[in-house]
This record gives C-alpha cells, sequence and structure tokens, in this order.
C-alpha cells in the first residue's frame, strides 16, 4: 500500500517542487531573454530595410524633386507584411507612407523623428493600445545628394520571426508578429518543459528509492533485533551517512549477540556450579552418614573396622574441606579480595619441592617425573604459597590424565622480561574444541570419569585465578594422543640484589595423596 507520509514520497515531492520551481525560472528568463534577444534582432532587421529604403528613394528624389512622381513605385515596392513606413520631410510632415491614409495617431511623432533628422540612426518601441501588441519602430536619416532631405521610419510588431518571402526589387524582408513568435516559442518550451518534467520524475523516483531502500532496510532489522533476533545484519550498500550508520548497528548486533551469549554461557555455568557443587557436597556427606549409621547402630564390632570407618569418614571431611576451601579460595581471587603477596623468590626452589612432594604418587601411579630445569634461572616476583599451589595443582591434574609408563616434565626458561613455566603430560591429550574451557569452574573434559578420581573441577581455575592475580598469564595446548602442556609466566625480578636467598616460606604436606601448602613454622 503507497503511503504518501514516507519518506520516500517527501523526498519525490520535495524533489519535484524544486524542479517545478527551477523549470518555472528557467522558463520565465528563457521568454524574457527571448522577446529581448528578438526585439533587438528585430530593431537590427528595420534599421537594415530603411538603410535600404533610404539608398533607393534619396537618389530618386534627387533626380525628380517631386515626391508625387515616386509615390506609385513607392507603393508597390514597400509592401511589407505587418510593417509600415512613412517618408517624412524635415519639417517631420510624411511624404510617402505605407499603407496610404494611415490614422494620424498612428503616425511617428516629432520626438522619433528629432534625432534622425538630425542624422542618426534611432530605435525604439510603441506601446500597443487596446489589447494591440507593442510595435518596434526604426528611424534613419534621408538624404539626396549628401543633404539632409528627411527621414525614413519603419515600424513593425517587436520580437518578429523572419519570413522567407522577398521583394525582386527591394531585399525587405516580412516580420511575423511578437505573439506568433512568441506562441511558438511557448510551446516548444512546454514540450522541453514535459520532457525535463517526465525525466525530473523517473530520477527522482530513483533517488528517493537509493535513500529509502537502505533506510527501510535498516528499519525490518532494528525491529527484528528487538525482537530478539540478534543474527539479523544489514547489507551495507554504501560509504555515505546510511552506509557509517547500517555498519555501526552490524556491531552493535554483533556486540548484543556476543553479549547475550555470554550472559546465557554465564548462566549455563551458574546453574552446573549449582548442580556441581550440590553433587560435589552430597556424595561426601552420603558417605559420612552412612559410615555414621553403621557406627551409631552397632554394625561395627572390631576395632579395626571402626578404625577404618573413622579414616573413611575423616577422608570424606577432608574432601567436603577441600572443596570449600577451593571454592572459597576461586571466590576471594577473582573478586580480587584473595590475599597475594608477591616478593622476590627463587622459583628453582618451589619447582624442586613441588616435584618432591608428587614424586610419590606418580611412582604409585608408574609416572616419570622429568626436570627440565636451568641452574640460572632468574628470580621472579610472586607469592611463594600461591605459586606453590598452582604448581600442585598442575601436578595433580597431569598425574590424574597420564597412564602408567608415561611421564610428566616440567620445564622452565627465561623468555624476555619474564619467566616461563611448563607441565607436559603424555596423557591422551584434549580435543581442540574443549582446550578454550579447561580453566571454567566445574569444566570436565571426561565427564564420564567420577568426581573421586576426577578432581573437583576447580583447580585449573584456581590456576588461572593466581597467574592473572600476579599479572602472568597462563595457556594451554592439546594434541589429542600426544599429551597436554600447561604453561604460565611470571615476571622476573629486575634488581637481583632484592631476591630474597632463604628457603621458600611454605612447607608441603601430603596427608593420603592430597597436597596441601601450608604456612612455614
Amino acid at each position: 500500500m503507497i503511503s504518501f507520509h514516507s519518506l520516500r514520497w517527501k523526498l519525490i515531492g520535495s524533489y519535484l517542487l524544486l524542479v517545478a520551481a527551477v523549470l518555472i525560472a528557467i522558463v520565465v528568463l528563457t521568454r524574457y531573454s527571448v522577446s529581448s534577444i528578438f526585439a533587438t534582432y528585430q530593431e537590427n532587421i528595420l534599421v537594415h530595410d530603411a538603410v535600404q529604403v533610404a539608398r533607393v528613394f534619396g537618389p530618386d528624389y534627387s533626380n525628380t524633386h517631386d515626391w508625387h512622381q515616386i509615390a506609385p513605385y513607392f507603393s508597390t515596392s514597400t509592401q511589407f507584411d505587418r510593417n509600415d513606413i512613412w517618408i517624412l520631410n524635415m519639417q517631420g510632415v510624411p511624404v510617402l507612407e505605407q499603407p496610404p491614409n494611415a490614422p494620424p495617431s498612428e503616425r511617428p511623432s516629432l520626438a522619433m523623428l528629432r534625432p534622425a533628422l538630425a542624422g542618426q540612426v534611432t530605435t525604439g518601441q510603441i506601446s500597443g493600445l487596446l489589447g494591440r501588441p507593442r510595435r518596434v519602430w526604426a528611424a534613419v536619416p534621408l538624404r539626396a545628394n549628401g543633404a539632409m532631405i528627411g527621414a525614413v521610419f519603419i515600424v513593425a510588431a517587436p520580437d518578429s520571426a523572419l519570413l522567407s518571402t522577398r521583394d525582386e526589387a527591394f531585399p525587405f524582408r516580412l516580420l511575423q508578429s511578437t505573439a506568433d513568435f512568441m506562441t511558438n516559442v511557448e510551446h516548444r518550451l512546454a514540450i522541453i518543459g514535459l520532457a525535463v518534467g517526465i525525466l525530473a520524475i523517473a530520477l527522482g523516483a530513483w533517488l528517493a528509492r537509493s535513500i529509502t531502500d537502505p533506510i527501510q532496510e535498516l528499519r525490518r532489522v532494528v525491529s527484528r533485533i528487538a525482537a530478539g533476533d540478534l543474527s539479523q545484519r544489514v547489507r551495507v550498500r554504501s560509504r555515505d551517512e546510511v552506509g557509517a550508520l547500517s555498519a555501526d548497528i552490524n556491531r552493535m548486533a554483533a556486540q548484543l549477540e556476543g553479549d547475550v551469549n555470554e550472559l546465557r554461557r554465564q548462566e549455563g555455568l551458574r546453574r552446573d556450579l549449582v548442580a556441581n557443587v550440590s553433587h560435589d557436597l552430597a556424595t561426601p556427606l552420603t558417605g559420612i552418614q552412612g559410615f555414621t549409621e553403621a557406627l551409631m547402630d552397632g554394625m561395627v564390632s572390631s576395632d579395626a573396622e571402626r578404625q577404618e570407618l573413622y579414616g573413611s569418614i575423616y577422608r570424606e571431611v577432608h574432601r567436603l574441606r577441600r572443596l570449600v576451601g577451593d571454592l572459597q579460595d576461586l571466590s576471594s581471587l577473582e573478586n580480587g579480595m584473595g590475599r597475594v603477596e608477591p616478593q622476590p623468590l627463587h622459583l628453582t626452589e618451589l619447582l624442586e619441592e613441588a616435584l618432591t612432594v608428587e614424586h610419590v604418587e606418580a611412582a604409585e601411579r608408574g609416572v616419570t617425573l622429568v626436570r627440565e630445569i636451568p641452574p640460572n634461572l632468574p628470580a621472579v616476583l610472586g607469592d611463594g604459597g600461591r605459586i606453590t599451589q598452582v604448581l600442585l595443582n598442575l601436578l595433580d591434574n597431569a598425574l590424574r590424565f597420564t597412564p602408567s609408563g608415561g611421564s610428566i616434565t616440567i620445564r622452565a626458561r627465561s623468555v624476555a622480561d619474564a619467566v616461563e613455566v611448563t607441565v607436559a603430560d603424555t596423557g591422551a591429550g584434549i580435543p581442540a574444541g574443549e582446550l578454550p574451557h579447561v580453566f571454567e569452574r566445574f569444566y570436565r573434559v571426561d565427564r564420564s570419569r567420577s568426581r573421586e578420581t576426577g578432581g573437583g573441577g576447580l583447580g585449573l581455575a584456581i590456576v588461572k585465578a593466581i597467574v592473572t592475580a600476579h599479572g602472568g598469564r597462563v595457556t594451554a595446548a592439546s594434541v589429542v594422543g600426544e599429551g597436554t602442556q600447561m604453561t604460565f609466566t611470571l615476571h622476573q625480578v629486575k634488581e637481583a640484589s632484592a631476591v630474597d636467598s632463604r628457603p621458600a616460606t611454605v612447607k608441603l604436606v601430603r596427608r593420603r595423596g592430597l597436597a596441601t601448602p601450608v604456612a612455614a613454622e
């Protein structure tokens, strides 16, 4: 349905009004210009004809000195269509005239003839009366043997067009009236104006469409985005303001889509967090409840069985304590409230101590620990307890996923103004699509593994939070079937003299397969 209130029709209407105004101005100016130019042209024609009359009848009068003898020849040879001609003496009295017996009111006045009687060529226009058109006139001096004997006066309708008819004796041109000529001009202008108007309508419609089509597409896309379809994009057709607006809307839609997807992902993570925490809390609590009920019901009679149950309860309580501690630790680190006290330290000592703690479990699993630590490793700026926690988490994670007969390599090297530490295993590897998520809370690559053997899913998230709090970065690289590399960086200490040469300020305690950094006494 056509809406004349739309931007397209407003643009077309404005364009047509502008074109119409320009055409009217052009027609008016053209008509005026053509009329003026044609009047001047006609005046020149009349002057030319008057000069020829003077050249013919001046010598005739010098031969006869009698105007009555010249009158018959004058009447037959000066019959101009719509043109009047007079030959006047020095007193301004007509001696010959065409047409004959013209009313005195139409005869030239002495004021019009005075310049010609003084020897000058003059032209002018006579205003028409009673609806008659204006008339252009010309007056030239008439001489006989070099002496002034009068003047020749010719008057015709202004702005005339020339006809082709010529008298055989005199080449006087017959002139068309102003009305006839301007009617012809106006007809031609009307045809040109109509053609230009049609062209203007077509061009205006095309220009309006080129402007409004992108705007209509913008409106449709914005409406769909507002309705929730954030995948919509606008086709950028030009480099003007509309094209820039289209590009801005596309960037806005992409940003909104990314933000919404991130919110959905965060909401999914929140649901997974609640579900995982509930499950991880429920599993040890269920075990503790079962062990406690067995003790309360007297189902355990021997001391050895009771001690075994006490040990099981202790391990489950420790699991709960570690889970809750990890959650609190991760939350405080991510919120910027966790205590991180960087100080200059020798990273080599922390690496050696972490390998020593994990050596027993690695031996039990049949995994070889390999050291690639240079002796001159630069000192770093870090919190000894937190860095130890990072190393233990990375080694524990590598041990869980490295089969018997495999190896874990811990290497360190100086890179620019940082120290890079890598823990590489020869496990099953991580698919490429899973790598971006390995540092998320409760994320497990192998979801079929039980939480008993697969960990709580917080170790790598804590690693990332600690390294980020130190201003470093942590990355993961893996090849399926070959193994995984976890790498983190720490800033070097610029002044070696500031390094504390004392041993690391933490000691490591392993209770029933769980390595935990604690403060040194």
